[in-house]
């Protein structure tokens, strides 16, 4: 189902359904939310890391769907579960990951703040991405590296919007910092 298509009713409901032992509810649910999952858990982990994750996070939350007091918190209880079930993956498996951080900041300086990395002159911005706190980095890699919509972060991580727009500021202002 299309995020768009998706009422908060429509959701809470199927969350009520979920809980109460209906398996097609948790699989609109799997559906709808598998791929913020994905998304999140990419931040610090490759591609089928994050992959396994996911699916780690949903065996999770469905197991513990009975405990959900709100059912209409689902979105962020969920994001908990994802983020706890990657820094659980890294801290195993630090040393096997394929990719550094520092090839998803040349990437999310590249896409998302080019003038940033046409500056020339001046230390290397992509060292710097360790400057940020880590609750701004997170917005910005999923924002920037990810494509998140800013609406899909701050749901995922229970922000408001203007929380999210204030992080993503704040990122590309400490990148542009560091390169001035």
């Amino acid at each position: 189902m299309r995020e768009a298509e998706w009422e908060p009713e429509e959701e809470c409901a199927t969350v009520k359904a979920a809980q109460a032992g209906d398996l097609r509810a948790f699989d609109r649910l799997a559906a709808h939310y598998r791929p913020m999952a994905v998304l999140t858990a990419r931040r610090l982990l490759q591609r089928d890391q994050a992959e396994d994750v996911a699916q780690m996070a949903l065996l999770s939350a469905y197991k513990a769907l009975p405990k959900l007091r709100d059912p209409e918190r689902f979105g962020p209880w969920f994001a908990a579960i994802v983020r706890h079930q990657a820094a659980r993956m890294l801290s195993r498996d630090r040393s096997r990951q394929e990719e550094p951080l520092v090839d998803h900041v040349d990437r999310l300086i590249l896409k998302g703040a080019p003038s940033i990395a046409s500056k020339g002159e001046g230390p290397d911005p992509i060292s710097n991405i360790e400057r940020l706190k880590p609750e701004v980095r997170e917005v910005a890699l999923l924002y920037y590296l990810d494509g998140c919509p800013v609406a899909s972060i701050a749901e995922t991580l229970g922000l408001s919007e203007t929380t999210v727009k204030w992080r993503l500021h704040v990122a590309r202002k400490t990148l542009r910092d560091c390169v001035a």
